[in-house]
Parts: structure tokens; sequence; C-alpha cells
């Protein structure tokens, strides 16, 4: 079960749109029967769903990048600022344990480091700093909560939450931990594939941002003359300190080189790839969003059923899949 999307960061047009498991488009052309539909329609796999659209799911730490340019941006954190990771955060006060994927620690660790490990105490302790409402509106900006406008019917928004929003819906207050929890990609925060693709593709552009397209041009069935669209560039993502692009991009391309959580990813690969590790809990669902100034790909597996996925992590499995699309 899975989808990846494929975008041209320098225009918004998508390359490539899939959605697994597949079924027969022919017989709906036909007439479906009814006994045909129940069997699509009941089936576990969901195969009437097109998860790169309307897959809502945890993005894990394939927005820790993200968070980190934020940090950057409202000057809470100094790329070189350094933090001792020993597999375990604690908020002030509590005695609650916020456990790293690496349960003896990554050690020193600096922003770059961090999002080459995908350290998740680094990133519980930035989220912490940062607060939940700042997060809101940074990934907000980046897309996140909000469909992307591609020119295809059935696009979910995700959910970023804030706690505007949790008061809206559950009636109950915001808690600090929940926000620590955010911080990796977890909790409550929803992001479909297609979101997570354009996102990815903002930061392959430095801040410009296109609207993702499947349409091109439009055909005059008569004349075949064709009439090419435009572009369509939406609200840039603009920087305090345009450099932070560079700091972002360069913990991008460490997550694929030695010591990163996706070296298999551009092994033996005559490019440099920026990219970004997923693996969340529950349900198995494993990421790998990267790409180059040209060519940006969101990938996402999904399982229902973790025990059978043993220790696949989004480097180890989602990865090396990527690469092959490639």
């Amino acid at each position: 079960r899975g989808a990846i999307v494929a975008i041209d960061p320098n225009n918004g047009n998508v390359i490539a749109l899939a959605s697994t498991p597949i079924f027969d488009g022919n017989k709906f052309t036909r007439g479906i029967s009814s006994k045909d539909y129940a069997l699509l329609r009941d089936d576990l796999d969901k195969p009437l769903l097109n998860r790169a659209l309307r897959g809502a799911y945890p993005p894990g730490s394939t927005v820790k990048p993200m968070y980190a340019l934020a940090a950057l941006e409202h000057g809470i954190k100094d790329p070189l600022d350094s933090l001792y990771c020993r597999g375990v955060f604690f908020l002030p006060g509590s005695s609650h344990r916020f456990r790293d994927w690496k349960r003896e620690g990554h050690g020193t660790v600096d922003m770059k480091r961090a999002v080459a490990t995908s350290c998740d105490v680094y990133f519980y302790r930035l989220a912490e700093l940062m607060g939940i409402q700042r997060m809101h509106e940074a990934m907000s900006g980046m897309g996140f909560g909000k469909p992307t406008g591609i020119d295809i019917g059935g696009e979910r928004p995700g959910l970023m939450p804030s706690p505007d929003w949790k008061r809206r819906t559950m009636k109950q207050a915001w808690f600090p931990g929940e926000t620590v929890i955010v911080g990796i990609g977890q909790g409550y925060m929803l992001a479909t594939p297609i979101q997570l693709a354009h996102a990815t593709a903002i930061v392959a552009a430095r801040g410009k941002s296109f609207r993702p397209r499947l349409v091109t041009g439009i055909r005059d069935s008569k004349t075949g003359e064709v009439r090419e669209l435009p572009p369509v560039a939406e609200k840039s993502v603009v920087l305090k300190d345009e450099n932070n692009w560079a700091v972002i991009v360069e913990g991008m391309e460490a997550v694929t080189e030695a010591g990163g959580t996706a070296v298999v990813a551009t092994r033996g690969a005559p490019y440099k790839i920026a990219g970004k590790t997923g693996t969340t809990t529950g349900p198995k669902d494993v990421w790998f969003v990267g790409g180059t100034p040209d060519f940006v790909a969101g990938l996402y597996i999904g399982h229902d059923k973790p025990r059978n996925l043993g220790g696949l992590q989004g480097g180890t499995f989602a990865a090396p899949i990527w690469k092959q699309f490639y």
C-alpha cells in the first residue's frame, strides 16, 4: 500500500502521480457489476483510495528539515548550536520519557547532524522552544493543512494542528507533550503525499512555489492546435536570511551521505540527492522525500500490521524504492 508523487519544483508540473494497489478502470467504462464493485469497495487494501491525494498520514521525520528552517527564521536555533542526545527527552517538571528512535542516543549533534541522523531528541527540544503556534504558522506557509490545489478532484487537506483547532474540534486545551510529538511529524499532524512532495519542492526551489498541475496545455479537437498553460505561481516563502535555505539543503544532503539515515538511496548514483526519511509507529508507515533542483519525489508506503514489518525504516525500505523510481 503506497503512493509516489514527483514534481518539477521549477514549474509545479507533476511528473508522476501513482497510488497502489491499483484496479482495472476499464470495468467502470463498460459498466461495472455490483459484484465487482463490492469486491473493490470491501477490499482491505482499499484500491479505490487514491493515496497520493486522499491518503492523510503522519509524515514522521520527513518534516524535520522544515521545522529546522522555521527555528532558524525565528532565531531560536543557530545551525552550530549543539545538543547532547542520550536517547531520551524530558519536558521541564515532567517525568514522562519521550524516547529517540535510537535507544542509545546520537551523542552530540548540531542542526545538520540532527537532520542527517533524524535525531528525535534534538527536534523534541526544538519543538519545545518554538511552540506549537509558531510551528503551525511555519508549516501552514509550506502548504500543510490545506489542499495544494492540484488540477484533479478529491484532494484532502491533511491537518496541521494548533491550540485553536483542538479547542474547536475536541473542546480541550493543548498540552506541551502534544507539541513535542508534532515536532517529529506525529501526533495529530497529517499530510498527504502530494502535500509533502509540494513542500519539499518549495525547499528545492529556495522558496518559490508553484501549484502542482497535471495539465500543461489544451489541444483543440478540431484544429489540433495546442494552447500551453503557464505555470501557476503562488506566494513564495521569503526568509529573513536566504542563507538558511543552504543550511537545510545541506542537512538533507547529509541524509543520503555516509552516516545519514538514507545512504542506501544514493549508493552508486552519479548525482547528489537531498532527502529525508520518515518512519511512524502504530500502523507502520515509512516515507522518503528527496530530489534535486529539477526533480522532487515523495514516496509513502504504509501497512496496517507493524509486527509484519519488524524494524524496517524509511531509510532501509522506502529510500531504495525511491532510488529505483528516479
